[in-house]
């Protein structure tokens, strides 16, 4: 078998959206933290292993290590654990960064009080939450080349046309360079025009029924949500299953605390060095031509655009374990290893596992939604033909030329109108055609 058959069957098999853990081998810090944070919330495996992945990928673009920005987005329906997943793991892999940050803030604010000059007033943010706001993300990059946008429940920003945080987030995805607003320009305290080097994070959750279809097809297609990796999770925890503390022991905060500052450390000691080389393995070939074929497989539909960046986004996460890999063993590779890359893609498969259920509910939510508008056009067309015909029936071969729709479309239409029909003719109710509603003629029809 075909290493593209078995990435196949991997993404088809419908056991593989079950809640359970991923194996991520020897990588100590994911394999304790996934563990103990499913005994401590409702969220799945899924949810936790993705937002643990995006934080520590996070802590090492804060290092300055190159490779690992990507931006992530869960569907799951509502109180499946979307914001408990996240909320433990800024707990654990996100606070030690936020509290290096308050150091450096108050180690400045010292120099700036004691200082003869008068130093500029400087942002120390590096992790934005509900609070977000474009301004304050241009401002934390003025201090620290490495930002993350982390919002809630976000279709309230989603939903407004011109959002300048939604709009900024989209704009900057993948990109290097930042070029400072017009406003900051002006003020002429800054320097240089641009910040080289950025490394932009992005978390947001919200289910589907709260953005509505055309928000995310709008968003899927071209806008925010194109850029991310999908978490979908409709695994609901029974009531027996229910943890019997939310509150994570203090012994395992502290434990995860020292690994994320050896990570930190880690990072700044190889920061300026080259990204490790990252060659193509066969297997990796393999995965990247199956997403080719599903991204042409689903062409023409929203679904499409689900495999848009998988493999843009894979290969910051490759670059995550491979750098959580040097830290674990204290070692610096100036290339990624075939077993990092196949961890890696049996990851993002992992994540992909889920999409089965997601593209079966907005392939069949969308073809319900078009079927309602396609009914109503056809029963317009035909209307209007029988009237301008004066007939009682019509040929098949017209209603549908006139409609502008193929054959199949038509019959498989027709199945959900109460038109009588035979092999040729469809036939119409010739009284009270102008004035009938659609309702009334699926009655005498």
């Amino acid at each position: 078998m075909s290493s593209i058959e078995e990435n196949k069957m991997d993404f088809e098999n419908k056991e593989e959206t079950k809640d359970i853990p991923f194996n991520f081998q020897n990588l100590e810090v994911l394999s304790i933290a996934t563990n103990v944070i499913h005994n401590h919330t409702v969220s799945s495996y899924k949810q936790i292993t993705a937002t643990s992945v995006q934080c520590l990928s996070y802590v090492c673009s804060y290092t300055g290590l190159k490779g690992c920005e990507w931006y992530l987005f869960d569907l799951s329906p509502g109180a499946t654990g979307k914001d408990s997943a996240f909320d433990k793991a800024y707990e654990v892999f996100l606070k030690p960064v936020m509290d290096l940050q308050n150091e450096r803030k108050a180690l400045y604010d010292y120099e700036r009080q004691s200082s003869d000059e008068k130093l500029p007033l400087k942002s120390f943010h590096c992790i934005h939450t509900s609070d977000a706001t474009e301004q304050g993300v241009y401002e934390g990059f003025m201090t620290t080349n490495a930002q993350f946008i982390a919002i809630g429940e976000n279709s309230n920003k989603l939903r407004k046309k011109e959002d300048s945080l939604t709009n900024f987030t989209t704009r900057y995805y993948g990109k290097n360079t930042l070029t400072l607003p017009n406003y900051k320009k002006d003020l002429g305290t800054y320097g240089s025009l641009t910040v080289d080097g950025i490394s932009l994070f992005y978390y947001g959750n919200s289910n589907l029924k709260m953005l509505g279809r055309n928000i995310f097809t709008h968003h899927i297609v071209g806008g925010l949500l194109n850029r991310c990796t999908l978490v979908y999770n409709t695994s609901a925890r029974s009531f027996e299953e229910r943890p019997e503390s939310y509150d994570l022991e203090q012994g395992f905060i502290e434990k995860m605390h020292i690994d994320v500052h050896n990570l930190i450390r880690y990072g700044e000691v190889h920061k300026n060095k080259p990204k490790p080389l990252m060659s193509k393995t066969e297997e990796y070939v393999a995965f990247d031509r199956y997403i080719f074929d599903l991204t042409n497989k689903y062409a023409g539909s929203e679904v499409e655009y689900f495999f848009k960046r998988v493999i843009q986004n894979l290969n910051a996460i490759i670059y995550t374990f491979h750098y959580l890999v040097g830290s674990q063993n204290k070692v610096w590779n100036t290339e990624v290893k075939a077993s990092t890359i196949s961890l890696g893609i049996n990851y993002m498969k992992y994540i992909l596992a889920g999409y089965t259920e997601l593209i079966d509910e907005i392939i069949g939510a969308t073809a319900e939604v078009r079927d309602e508008v396609d009914i109503k056009k056809l029963h317009a067309t035909i209307l209007s033909l029988s009237k301008k015909k004066s007939a009682s029936k019509l040929l098949h071969r017209d209603v549908y030329r006139a409609a502008h729709i193929t054959r199949k479309q038509y019959d498989r239409l027709l199945l959900s109108m109460n038109y009588k029909t035979d092999k040729k003719y469809l036939h119409v109710a010739t009284y009270g055609m102008t004035t009938v509603t659609w309702d009334k003629m699926q009655e005498v029809a």
